[in-house]
């Protein structure tokens, strides 16, 4: 062992180094995390009873909605009401590539009808084609006409999301372990000499 490993300076430097790989991994992980569609929302919150109701879905930079001649319906929106079952499919384009990903942010709306008293469930889902046919779930919420008000159920974290946080709380812990918080005895020249025989 050598007296540079204990140099302050040099271990200052490494572990500075070792922080910069750690937070350019994490950046390089969360890229992905740029396109994102939704949640929905709708409008009234507790709609009564024949009062029309509209839906929110806001999206961007990757992913966008929209009419298109190419999407089947011709990119319209598809409604879709089973008993107290609402399903809203909207078809949209969503980029693989990150040179692609110049959507603008935007909330599309669409009113998706009105309805008689009761408790619905409302599935919205969103539909794109990159040479294979993808219909993904977007979220789903649980409304009450002429009630109490909707009982929106808690978004849940894109997969991605989770494995990034994950990766942060895991680079996080590391940087406590490797840097515990523990006094250092005082620098003596006698301890010194001693390591440099």
């Amino acid at each position: 062992m050598t007296t540079t490993d204990h140099d302050p300076q040099i271990v200052q430097a490494r572990d500075r180094m070792f922080a910069f790989a750690f937070l350019a991994a994490i950046a390089f992980f969360a890229l992905p995390a740029q396109a994102y569609i939704g949640p929905p929302s709708i409008s009234p919150a507790t709609p009564l009873p024949d009062q029309p109701v509209t839906l929110f879905l806001p999206s961007g930079v990757c992913d966008t909605t929209g009419e298109s001649i190419g999407d089947p319906n011709g990119g319209v929106p598809q409604i879709t009401v089973a008993g107290t079952d609402i399903t809203v499919l909207f078809y949209g384009t969503h980029a693989l590539n990150a040179d692609l990903c110049i959507y603008p942010e935007r909330t599309t709306s669409l009113v998706i009808g009105s309805f008689a008293p009761g408790t619905y469930t409302i599935h919205v889902q969103f539909y794109y084609d990159n040479g294979q046919p993808v219909t993904e779930d977007v979220g789903d919420m649980a409304m009450t006409v002429g009630g109490a008000g909707p009982a929106l159920v808690a978004p849940t974290l894109a997969p991605a999301v989770e494995v990034g946080f994950a990766l942060i709380v895991f680079g996080l812990g590391l940087l406590a372990i490797r840097h515990p918080r523990v006094a250092r005895p005082p620098y003596s020249k006698q301890r010194h000499r001693r390591a440099c025989r």
